[in-house]
C-alpha cells in the first residue's frame, strides 16, 4: 500500500515502506537501498529540540572527536550530568568565561546562550517546532544567530523525522545528484528541485542515499603536470643564477662547501666530525685567496698558530661579553678534540694553509656553531612557529 500524507518517519515500518516506494520511483537507487537498507537514523526523536539544536551549533566546523570532548566539558560547565538534563536555564546560568574555558569560541558561546534565551522566553518550544510547517520552521530557527538553512534541514531530517526535506546547501547531496544524473557540473538549487521531483514525498530518503553513493576520484585536469613542472623550472632558474653568482666569490665557495655537508640553521645536531670537516674546507678555500693579500694588508691579518688552540680572544679581540656567540662558538669548535680523520683542533687544522682575516675567522666559527648566512637569511629560513 502506498504511503500518503506522512508527516514524520515515526516507525521503522513506515521507513521500510517508503524506501520500497522510492526504489520503484527511481530504480537507480535500488542497489543503494538494497546495500544499506532502510535508514533508521531518520526516525523522529522524542528528545528535547533544544538539546538537538544546541548540539548542532556546538558541533559546527569541528572534527567529531574534538567536538565530543568540548560537548562533554560544556555539559559539566552547565552543571548537568548528561545531555538529557540540559535546559535553557542551565545554559543561561553558565558564565561566559566558563563557556570559553571549555573550548567554545566567544561567538559560538553567544550563539548557544541566544538559543537558550529563545527557548526560555517562549519564542521557541518543542511544541512549536514539531507542529510548524517547513517554511515556519525555517523562519523560526534562522532568527537565532548561528542557525542557518543547512542546520534547519539537518534538524528537520534527523530530529523531527521529516520525510520530504531537500538540503540544497549540502555539498555531498549536490555531488551525488550530479554523478547520478551524469551532469558535468554540480546542480543549482532550482536544478536540484527538478532532478528530485520524482522522489517526492520522500526526498529525505533520496538525499540520505546520495550520502552513500560512491563517487569517482577527482581527475587532475589534462596538462596540469606539465604546467606544474614548467612553473617549478621557472622558479629554479633564478635560484641557479644566484647560486652561480655566489660561487664566484671566495665567501660564496665557502658557503657552498658548508651547505654541501648539511650545516645550516636547521641542523644544530649535525655530527661534530661533519662540522669539523666543513670548517676545514672553509678555512682552506678562504686561505688560498688570502695568500695574495698577505703582503698588501698585513695590519688586517691575524696569524694562526697551529700549535696552540684558538681562543675567543684570538678570534675576536674587539668583541667581549655574551652579546656575540661567535667567540664562544669558535672556542667550542677548537675544543671538540679528535673529530674526523684529521684529529684535534679542526679549525686550526683548516687554517694551517695560510692566514685568515678576522672576519673570515669569525665566519668559520659561526659555521662551526651551526649558524648559516646573515641574520636576515636565518629569519627567512627559520621554520614557522
Amino acid at each position: 500500500m502506498a504511503l500518503t500524507n506522512v508527516s514524520a518517519f515515526s516507525t521503522v515500518e513506515i521507513i521500510r515502506t517508503a524506501t520500497e516506494q522510492l526504489a520503484a520511483a527511481d530504480p537507480r537507487l535500488a542497489p543503494l537501498i538494497a546495500q544499506h537498507g532502510p535508514p533508521e537514523r531518520l526516525l523522529s526523536k522524542s528528545s528535547s529540540c533544544f538539546v538537538s539544536l544546541a548540539k548542532s551549533i556546538l558541533y559546527q566546523q569541528l572534527a567529531g572527536s574534538a567536538a565530543a570532548a568540548i560537548y562533554s566539558r560544556f555539559l559539566a560547565v552547565c552543571g548537568v550530568p548528561d545531555e538529557t538534563a540540559l535546559t535553557p536555564a542551565a545554559v543561561l546560568a553558565a558564565p561566559q568565561p566558563a563557556l570559553r574555558g571549555c573550548g567554545l569560541s566567544e561567538r559560538k558561546a553567544s550563539y548557544l546562550q541566544e538559543l537558550a534565551a529563545h527557548f526560555a522566553d517562549g519564542r521557541l518550544s518543542d511544541e512549536l517546532l514539531t507542529g510548524a510547517s517547513d517554511e515556519e520552521l525555517l523562519s523560526a530557527l534562522t532568527a537565532v544567530r548561528g542557525v542557518g538553512p543547512w542546520t534547519v534541514d539537518m534538524f528537520a531530517m534527523f530530529h523531527l523525522g521529516r520525510p520530504d526535506v531537500l538540503p540544497v546547501g549540502d555539498l555531498a547531496v549536490r555531488k551525488g545528484l550530479a554523478h547520478l544524473n551524469g551532469l558535468p557540473h554540480q546542480p543549482s538549487a532550482a536544478e536540484m528541485q527538478q532532478l528530485t521531483q520524482h522522489w517526492r514525498p520522500f526526498r529525505s530518503l533520496g538525499c540520505y542515499y546520495m550520502w552513500r553513493l560512491p563517487l569517482p576520484a577527482a581527475k587532475r585536469p589534462a596538462g596540469s603536470a606539465s604546467a606544474a613542472a614548467a612553473k617549478k623550472a621557472g622558479r629554479a632558474a633564478p635560484k641557479k643564477a644566484r647560486k652561480a653568482g655566489a660561487l664566484a666569490s671566495p665567501l660564496g665557495a665557502a658557503v657552498a662547501a658548508v651547505a654541501d655537508v648539511g650545516v645550516n640553521v636547521f641542523a644544530p645536531a649535525v655530527a661534530a666530525g661533519t662540522i669539523a670537516g666543513a670548517v676545514g674546507v672553509v678555512a682552506s678555500k678562504a686561505s688560498q685567496q688570502l695568500q695574495q693579500q698577505q703582503q698588501q694588508q698585513p695590519e688586517q691579518q691575524v696569524y694562526a698558530d697551529v700549535s696552540q688552540p684558538i681562543t675567543p680572544e684570538k678570534l675576536a679581540p674587539d668583541r667581549t661579553g655574551s652579546s656575540s656567540g661567535y667567540p664562544a662558538a669558535a672556542a667550542a669548535a677548537a675544543s671538540t678534540g679528535p673529530a674526523g680523520p684529521d684529529g684535534a683542533a679542526p679549525l686550526a687544522a683548516g687554517a694551517a694553509g695560510g692566514v685568515m682575516t678576522r672576519r673570515r675567522l669569525r665566519w668559520a666559527a659561526a659555521a662551526a656553531a651551526g649558524e648559516a648566512g646573515t641574520p636576515q637569511q636565518q629569519e627567512q629560513q627559520r621554520p614557522a612557529t
